[in-house]
């Protein structure tokens, strides 16, 4: 399929500054800078663009000029990782979490600029209003330190959507903490304006992932049927009764390698945080499963492009 170029490409900052603020009718709904305070060059978008690698803007925007509508920018390809929704406005400088860090951006309903909503795939949702408006952060992994995404000491609402959830009043999971269950939660008193840290709690004791992070495998391909949360590297998806019948899986947190055999051999995938359906040689096959950090990491720098796909 052929690639839909931006309503502008890419330009230099003198070039965007003759689109004076407030823009005419024919300037992009959002503006991307690679420098503070609008400089640099930049990249203007009239759509939701999935991976900004697409027009090397990937990891290089420090500065945002939102013209129209509310847009959400994700520091993962595919709209994945931490989002932040910004609403119309100059932001010369991004928060710290989002600086040379942004790699896909969309409108906030995912359509038109001028729509509403917030990402339907989010598991957890922060506000700064009460009402469930306002600035907002799709969460779908543990964060510690909400202020790095310009959220620190500003939640006055949460929308759980699914999964049991740890919100901390100091970075780093530390201080006062309370759970959430899926619902809508107003908050209140000591966390009202105060939560700094986020993360998921798993299992009957509700414990927080290892470091490693942690992903769910699914028996069917709309994340429903037979479940399974996996920690620890697994040799052999056998011995827990569930070898070659995942169709779909839940990345908490981490990066992991998913293989058609045992022993983490045969065909294997990365995947990162977010949820993923697999599809041909990888639906119904994963036999093994480990966690792979990106330090250490040749798959997630692109080696072994034979054998191995990162989404």
């Amino acid at each position: 399929m052929a690639l839909r170029k931006p309503l502008l490409s890419l330009m230099s900052a003198s070039a965007a500054a003759a689109l004076a603020w407030p823009a005419a009718t024919q300037a992009a709904p959002i503006e991307l800078y690679e420098q503070p305070q609008f400089q640099g060059m930049a990249l203007g978008l009239d759509r939701a663009n999935p991976n900004l690698a697409d027009y090397g803007f990937d990891n290089k925007a420090l500065s945002v000029v939102v013209r129209s509508g509310s847009w959400e920018l994700c520091t993962d390809a595919q709209f994945r990782g931490s989002c932040l929704v910004l609403g119309p406005g100059q932001h010369p400088n991004l928060p710290p979490g989002l600086q040379r860090a942004l790699s896909s951006v969309r409108p906030k309903d995912g359509g038109s600029p001028n729509g509403g909503g917030v990402d339907p795939n989010a598991a957890v949702v922060l506000y700064d209003d009460g009402d469930y408006s306002g600035k907002s952060l799709a969460v779908n992994g543990p964060i510690a330190s909400l202020g790095k995404l310009d959220m620190g000491d500003r939640v006055s609402s949460v929308e759980v959507r699914r999964g049991i959830w740890q919100l901390c009043e100091d970075s780093n999971f530390q201080g006062s903490c309370i759970t959430l269950e899926p619902g809508r939660h107003h908050l209140s008193g000591a966390m009202h304006d105060e939560a700094s840290s986020i993360r998921p709690l798993y299992g009957p004791n509700r414990q927080p992932l290892p470091e490693a992070g942690g992903l769910t495998l699914y028996e069917n391909s709309d994340f429903s049927g037979r479940s399974l949360l996996i920690t620890a590297p697994t040799e052999y998806l056998g011995r827990l009764d569930f070898s070659d019948m995942t169709s779909a899986v839940e990345v908490h947190s981490g990066l992991w390698d998913i293989c058609t055999d045992s022993v983490y051999k045969g065909r294997c995938i990365t995947l990162g945080p977010g949820r993923h359906v697999l599809t041909g040689g990888a639906h119904d096959r994963a036999s093994s499963v480990r966690p792979r950090l990106p330090d250490n990491s040749p798959a997630w720098r692109g080696a072994d492009p034979e054998r191995r796909r990162i989404y």
